[in-house]
């Protein structure tokens, strides 16, 4: 099972371009075969927000995405003192990456997130006897998910995913 945060992934790739030359860009089909590493893939879900009505060119890359072998699950974004924010993504995440656990639906979980909100969810599907691998830019991967099973810094295969 593969699980990814559009938003981490998203700010992870913008800090590495931040420090890199030339920027790179991420092909979402290599992503996923190389986070798949030759096995089974149950499903990959793409979590991620956007506003009402979506605007073609994010819809362009939501279309992208979803080409590329991902399930979409989107929220719209949320008005809160006068702009637009992110809200219920990394509970959807969260949620599934459990009910998932529960439901015996994978052996491996690829959390891709370095969020440290994810460490609670990750950590009881840990205790229920599931693997779980975090993959995250290094710029954006909390400490607490260290305890992940495997963790896998986009950075060093950055080559292997890129466009």
């Amino acid at each position: 099972m593969l699980l990814v945060d559009g938003s981490n992934l998203w700010w992870g790739i913008r800090y590495y371009n931040q420090q890199h030359s030339p920027p790179v860009k991420l092909n979402y089909e290599k992503l996923l075969n190389v986070l798949l590493a030759n096995r089974y893939l149950v499903r990959a879900y793409f979590y991620h927000s956007h506003p009402v009505p979506i605007p073609s060119a994010q819809q362009k890359f939501l279309d992208y995405v979803h080409n590329s072998g991902f399930e979409m699950i989107g929220k719209p974004l949320k008005l809160r003192q006068g702009r637009f924010v992110e809200k219920g993504v990394d509970v959807a995440l969260a949620t599934d990456l459990l009910g998932f656990a529960w439901e015996n639906a994978f052996d491996v979980a690829v959390v891709v997130s370095g969020d440290s909100d994810m460490d609670g969810a990750v950590q009881k599907v840990r205790m229920k006897g599931r693997r779980v691998e975090i993959a995250s830019f290094q710029q954006t991967l909390s400490p607490d998910l260290h305890k992940a099973d495997r963790l896998i810094i986009l950075d060093d295969i950055i080559d292997q995913i890129k466009i």
